[in-house]
């Protein structure tokens, strides 16, 4: 019972105030939005070579090479979008 109380005390008294972003900080977005940019275009340019290694080697009978490397490129295209969304989402707060 005592537990009780002094929780409710204690959660009463913690104040909870609204998210803002540091001073200084707007430049730490600027950059991070254009290395997404980056990153994106970079990824793209690398799916697309992934493709053409794909088509190189299927024309030889062999498929293994290029499928790893569009399933390397897709992953790394899906760490990248979800590390800027948790940044991004961190940032926003």
């Amino acid at each position: 019972m005592v537990r009780a109380e002094v929780g409710e005390h204690l959660a009463a008294g913690i104040p909870n105030p609204p998210a803002t972003q540091p001073p200084s900080t707007g430049g730490i977005t600027s950059v991070m939005g254009w290395v997404k940019w980056g990153a994106a275009i970079f990824a793209a340019i690398l799916l697309i070579a992934a493709f053409i290694t794909w088509a190189r080697s299927a024309g030889n009978g062999d498929d293994r090479d290029g499928l790893s490397k569009i399933s390397m490129v897709l992953f790394a295209a899906v760490g990248v979008s979800a590390a800027f969304s948790l940044v991004a989402f961190l940032v926003d707060q």
